[in-house]
């Protein structure tokens, strides 16, 4: 219903993040949440090519991660929910 004639009559193309992009997103994401000093995210922009800026937040959606008996977030429950994504 969106693409019928007179909606939109343009369409962008956005490229996917590069490395640097998927820093700051991770950084955007991971902002309000706790995390844990092992936490390294450039290590998690690396492991993340091809992932959109809505496959981040779902990767640092708080909802999503496995519930354990701190609220710290980690390294490996960020390594756990990219499995999932």
């Amino acid at each position: 219903a969106l693409m019928r004639a007179g909606r939109f009559d343009r369409q962008i193309y956005v490229d996917l993040p590069d490395l640097n992009d998927r820093v700051a997103i991770f950084n955007v994401h991971l902002r309000k949440i706790k995390t844990d000093d092992s936490l390294d995210v450039e290590l998690l922009a690396r492991q993340t090519p091809g992932f959109s800026g809505a496959d981040i937040a779902n990767v640092c959606n708080p909802p999503l991660l496995p519930p354990v008996t701190t609220s710290t977030v980690c390294r490996s429950r960020i390594s756990m929910m990219l499995s999932t994504v």
